[in-house]
């Protein structure tokens, strides 16, 4: 059986150490000039490529009909 250690003193510390960890990461994409939400607009980025290509696509498959 998995020990149990959620009891407040080590959540307290768990905490304490992921609160530095996300300050170091914000530090260093500071320093690489990269922004909090990189990684949210690549998303975008990407679902917006997809849905273009999509339509592409589809323009393409009707002018192949016309044609």
């Amino acid at each position: 059986m998995a020990n149990n250690n959620n009891n407040p003193k080590t959540l307290d510390q768990l905490y304490e150490v992921l609160l530095y960890k996300k300050k170091d990461i914000i530090a260093i994409q500071e320093k690489l000039g990269i922004s909090g939400n990189a990684n949210q607009m690549a998303n975008i980025k990407a679902k917006w490529a997809e849905e273009v290509n999509e339509k592409v696509r589809a323009y393409f498959q009707k002018f192949e009909e016309y044609v």
